[in-house]
């Protein structure tokens, strides 16, 4: 797709001028990054979807590249990755993305459940959890390593969690949540 090497030639180009994204960062991880978002995509289920923390935007944004259908919303509670992210949203002239400069909390104050909640190496995963549980969001996933999820799990009452490998990621896993019927949680 011709927009993902643009969206890609955009974050090695801005790498060296911002500390959005890490200067040491190459092409190659950032092709694996966009990877492991393709997989991610494949669970999504609903049309309305809500990147956390979405900082340097490779996982929302490529799902916004990938669903042109769908309607995402960037929530980065950083006014300078924030910034970062509509210049670039402007950029690439994508239509279906939305940035939301405030953290998750203040924004399921407005916005309510029907939507998938997706999020890569959030810092409170555990947090995360019992955001979806409490507004009744749809779908939870997440990318993140093996181990954290593993410490989360012990430590918690999440029930129904579903992981799956990624291609040619040993250390890092998609988890997913979901809510069956609303009536049931």
């Amino acid at each position: 797709m011709e927009i993902l090497e643009n969206y890609i030639n955009y974050l090695m180009e801005k790498k060296t001028k911002t500390n959005v994204i890490s200067k040491t960062i190459t092409d190659e991880n950032i092709r694996k990054l966009i990877n492991d978002t393709k997989s991610l995509n494949l669970l999504i289920k609903e049309k309305k979807i809500v990147d956390v923390g979405s900082g340097n935007g490779i996982l929302g944004v490529t799902v916004a590249i990938l669903n042109p259908n769908k309607s995402i919303f960037l929530v980065e509670p950083r006014r300078k990755k924030a910034d970062y992210l509509k210049e670039m949203i402007e950029y690439l002239m994508i239509e279906n993305v939305k940035v939301i400069n405030t953290d998750i909390e203040t924004y399921l104050k407005v916005e309510k459940g029907n939507f998938s909640m997706i999020t890569r190496g959030f810092p409170d995963n555990e947090k995360l959890y019992k955001i979806f549980e409490k507004n009744k969001i749809k779908q939870f996933i997440a990318i993140s390593s093996k181990e954290k999820f593993k410490k989360i799990i012990k430590n918690s009452k999440i029930k129904n969690l579903r992981s799956y490998d990624i291609k040619n990621r040993e250390t890092i896993k998609i988890f997913c949540l979901e809510c069956v019927s609303r009536e049931t949680l």
